[in-house]
């Protein structure tokens, strides 16, 4: 049970990490990098951004700067000089990006998880294995001398490993297949639930960033209506997943 949280820690991780370099490659100010919710267990901090440990590892989350950090006066204050200049700087903000960015930004976690899970499973098929390998008990008499010779073997001798690898038992191998497979899964699992349209996951954030252009931006015409195709396909492609999922749950 410990090992399985291990592994959802990490993968959650990673799916942030996702989310972070995004930001960074787009200029996007992030105020925390968090793994876990709830009550901080520990942390630290790399320029303007903390990065934190809390103690319910049931999710995680990257906090972007925006417009709204700076609505509060008394909870600017309580910011360290360092992050209250990050927040201040409308460069910095997630609004005032693209929406080609803004949505890459959202997308870039479940686009780790997944490409992380189809690395790993396209590594375990293609992996050496003993899968394949049997070993068959040759008996006695001339005939097993015989066969025995022209493999170079002398009487009496026997192998006590191929390849000067030791052969144990193929449970080994069994076992950190296994474990690849899980990690896998459980990345597929992350990036498939997080593209649902259920607020507060990234489908639901991209599907809210392209509402709000569509509502604020400067479109029109012809422009309108390609984007509202755009939306509309989003919504679909995005219930789709959330049918495959149900399938992978259901199925694997």
């Amino acid at each position: 049970m410990l090992f399985r949280s291990l592994i959802m820690l990490i993968s959650i991780a990673w799916h942030e990490l996702g989310h972070l370099l995004a930001a960074r490659l787009f200029g996007v100010g992030v105020q925390e990098y968090s793994i876990g919710i709830g009550p901080r267990v520990m942390g630290f901090r790399v320029g303007a951004t903390r990065y934190t440990l809390r103690l319910l590892p049931i999710g995680g989350y990257v906090d972007p700067a925006n417009w709204d950090d700076v609505e509060d006066k008394e909870d600017l204050a309580k910011l360290e000089p360092v992050e209250r200049k990050l927040v201040q700087d409308p460069r910095n903000w997630l609004a005032n990006k693209t929406l080609f960015q803004r949505v890459l930004l959202f997308f870039a976690g479940p686009a780790f998880n997944i490409g992380l899970a189809a690395a790993v499973l396209a590594v375990v098929g293609l992996a050496p294995g003993w899968s394949g390998c049997v070993l068959d008990v040759i008996g006695g008499g001339w005939d097993a001398q015989r066969r025995g010779a022209m493999l170079g073997f002398d009487y009496g001798e026997g192998v006590s490993a191929l390849n000067h690898m030791a052969w144990i038992e193929d449970s080994w191998g069994d076992g950190y297949e296994a474990f690849f497979r899980h990690v896998a899964l459980v990345n597929l699992y992350l990036g498939l639930l997080n593209l649902l349209p259920i607020p507060p996951l990234d489908g639901s954030q991209i599907i809210k960033e392209v509402v709000h252009e569509l509502h604020h931006g400067h479109l029109g015409g012809r422009k309108l209506h390609n984007a509202r195709q755009f939306a509309s396909a989003i919504w679909i492609g995005l219930s789709l997943i959330g049918l495959s999922l149900f399938v992978v749950i259901q199925f694997v």
